[in-house]
């Protein structure tokens, strides 16, 4: 009888620590459950207080791009009408030469003579 008697007792023990190990289990998973719960109300608040500044970041980052744009648009406009205006002063120029060859053509070829000249000189001499 007194294996049966040890049997028994060993069966209550199991059991015991069964249901302590149950418990364990479940107050494990509660704690578990509360401390996530908890993480995720911190992160949230974390979300809600960043959320505002990464907003202002934002703004302030969109009105950079667009005073850049801006600035970029404005010299693309002033160096349009620079090459406007020279165009129209090489045009000009070149009005005017073909006026004096015109009206010079002597002078004009003497000049180109001299010109070609001085430019083999100062090429044939390197």
């Amino acid at each position: 009888m007194g294996t049966s008697h040890e049997l028994g007792s060993f069966n209550m023990q199991t059991e015991k620590q069964s249901n302590t190990g149950s418990k364990a289990a479940r107050n494990a998973e509660q704690a578990v459950n509360q401390a996530s719960s908890a993480t995720h109300d911190k992160i949230d608040r974390a979300q809600d207080a960043i959320s505002p500044a990464v907003d202002k970041v934002a703004q302030k980052a969109h009105k950079t791009v667009d005073r850049l744009a801006d600035s970029a648009n404005t010299a693309t406009d002033h160096l349009e009408r620079k090459s406007e205006e020279f165009m129209e002063a090489q045009e000009q120029a070149l009005s005017q030469l073909r006026a004096y060859v015109s009206e010079h053509p002597v002078a004009a070829l003497s000049m180109a003579v001299a010109g070609g000249y001085l430019l083999s000189r100062i090429l044939s001499s390197r």
